[in-house]
């Protein structure tokens, strides 16, 4: 698969989950560009302060998502965490 870490393996689920960290500045700008790719999938703030998102990808779309996730990273601080990282949410 693609070259992100805790990119999980697709399963039963219809979709497949990521957990990434921004800048608490920058969350608005990644939901705006990542509600434009209609279909792709959903994203959730789960704490704003920290800059905590959630990611739940079609897997049709995964490889765009991981286009999408290599351009915010080359633009502003993004970067995939792992489940446990994110924290309770």
């Amino acid at each position: 698969m693609g070259k992100f870490e805790y990119l999980p393996e697709p399963n039963n689920s219809d979709t497949i989950r990521f957990f990434a960290k921004s800048n608490k500045e920058d969350i608005g700008f990644i939901n705006f560009i990542f509600d434009s790719y209609e279909g792709i999938g959903n994203i959730r703030t789960l704490n704003e302060n920290s800059g905590i998102l959630e990611f739940r990808i079609a897997p049709d779309f995964l490889e765009e998502a991981e286009k999408l996730f290599e351009d915010f990273r080359k633009k502003i601080s993004f970067h995939l965490i792992s489940e446990e990282e994110a924290g309770p949410y």
